[in-house]
């Protein structure tokens, strides 16, 4: 545990760490303004693009996504 506090390997995984907790936040149902559950390639793709800062999308944020998920994607 100790080698992954080395800030060149920590920054990496926190990284993928936020995309995973934004990829399963998206993917409830909540997040979505139908209620139903979106693809996990959508929830992972609009995850990994507001972690990253792109502004890439695939789907109209605020027609696509409820509150809930736009406060995730923010």
């Amino acid at each position: 545990m100790k080698s992954f506090r080395h800030p060149i390997r920590l920054i990496p995984l926190l990284f993928i760490a936020a995309i995973g907790i934004g990829t399963i936040l998206l993917s409830i149902p909540i997040a979505t303004a139908t209620g139903d559950r979106a693809p996990f390639i959508t929830a992972l793709f609009t995850s990994a693009s507001a972690v990253a800062v792109t502004g890439l999308i695939v789907v109209d944020t605020p027609t696509y996504w409820s509150m809930f998920g736009q406060i995730v994607i923010l």
